[in-house]
């Protein structure tokens, strides 16, 4: 015996109780679990980002920080400041500018 209604039917792409359903579920159920924790971690993060930038704003007595708009006055990471740069190095613009023939080297073979 052995073969049933519930037999029949488990075999069914349709079917709750087919393997390849259960696993579909399960897969997703661990996917949506991950993003929340993902997402639990970012606003867990942006939290305590504002709190800093709060705390600095109180404690700062510049009016810029107490505003908000610090982040505008402030030079984005990687470019030099001008200080920095040596003065007699030209301002390269262009990578292909780096290794190229100045000016003085142009007149000289003129």
């Amino acid at each position: 015996m052995g073969k049933g209604y519930n037999n029949y039917m488990s075999k069914k792409f349709f079917h709750p109780s087919n393997l390849d359903n259960v696993k579909r579920v399960w897969m997703q159920e661990q996917a949506k679990e991950a993003e929340t924790t993902k997402q639990d971690e970012l606003r867990k993060q942006y939290e305590r980002e504002q709190e800093l930038y709060n705390n600095r704003a109180l404690i700062s007595n510049d009016e810029k920080l107490k505003l908000g708009i610090n982040f505008m006055y402030e030079a984005p990471p990687g470019v030099k400041r001008e200080e920095e740069r040596g003065l007699n190095e030209p301002e390269v613009r262009f990578e292909w500018q780096r290794n190229a023939p100045r000016e003085r080297y142009a007149t000289i073979s003129a």
